[in-house]
């Protein structure tokens, strides 16, 4: 029993280690400017969603891939419905995407911003 306790132990430390060491959400990109990698996990991003939305599924997967963390807010529940119409003069397209409280649009205009070198601007702030 004493055997079993100390695997035990050892495989929840071998796992809890192993996280922090594996974990790439906080490592920068390879190539990545530096203030860009400073700045991003304190930058306010929130994506207004829904997970049924291709274009709301490709943002988020983006966003991911580039290391940004962000706030999804599920416009199927009322209340960020009605949060996000209000923030974006009525509007009801998804997604709806914040950086920085800026409203800067859907996924085509988070692509645009990237293509034209904008986007890593507008997340170091």
């Amino acid at each position: 029993m004493g055997k079993n306790i100390a695997i035990i132990i050892l495989l929840g430390l071998i796992g809890f280690f192993g996280y922090f060491l594996f974990n790439k959400q906080d490592r920068p990109a390879e190539g990545e400017p530096a203030l860009v990698q400073r700045v991003k996990q304190k930058v306010s991003v929130v994506i207004y969603s829904s997970n049924s939305c291709r274009y709301c599924l490709m943002a988020k997967d983006f966003m991911g891939k580039k290391g940004i963390q962000f706030d999804v807010r599920d416009v199927n529940i009322g209340k960020n419905a009605r949060e996000m119409s209000e923030r974006t003069n009525g509007s009801r397209a998804i997604p709806q995407i914040f950086i920085n409280h800026k409203h800067i649009g859907g996924w085509t205009e988070l692509n645009r911003l990237e293509q034209k070198g904008l986007l890593d601007l507008m997340l170091a702030g």
